[in-house]
This record gives structure tokens, C-alpha cells and sequence, in this order.
């Protein structure tokens, strides 16, 4: 685990996400060590790292264009004062 406290594939996965633009599982799933595994196995490594991002007041969101799966890191307001 690097010292910003993410493996390297989940750093690898927020460095495309990292534009705040949506991203195909697919392009994620390029990430993983062994690209012929499912495309779960990508989705479980987005799980953790959204365990990580939300303290940190950032998350990772599913959004449907053209009827397929995409994926956009965001930043999450604070509490309205």
C-alpha cells in the first residue's frame, strides 16, 4: 500500500478518474493485474476506494449514458451553515 494509503491499482484507477469526467468500468478494469478476470473484480476495487475517498469529502458516482455504466470521481459539499 502507497503512502497516500490506496494500493497501486486502486491509485491507478483514481489517476483516471482523476478528471472528474465519467469513465467505462472497462477503462478501470485495464487497471487490474489480470485483465481477463471479470469486470467485478473492478467494481469491487471502486468499492474501496470510495471507503477511503469519502472522508476525504471526495466519491466516486455511477451515471448511465447512452444506457451504459460510467463511473466520475466528485468532489461532495460540506454542511450548509
Amino acid at each position: 500500500m502507497s503512502t497516500n494509503g490506496f494500493t497501486p491499482i486502486e491509485q491507478a484507477m483514481l489517476d483516471i478518474l482523476d478528471d472528474g469526467q465519467p469513465h467505462p468500468l472497462k477503462e478501470l478494469h485495464a487497471c487490474l493485474y489480470d485483465t481477463m478476470s471479470p469486470l467485478k473484480n473492478a467494481r469491487n476495487h471502486v468499492s474501496n476506494i470510495r471507503r477511503k475517498l469519502r472522508p476525504r469529502g471526495r466519491d466516486i458516482l455511477v451515471q448511465f449514458i447512452d444506457h451504459k455504466i460510467n463511473y466520475r470521481q466528485v468532489r461532495l459539499l460540506g454542511p450548509a451553515e
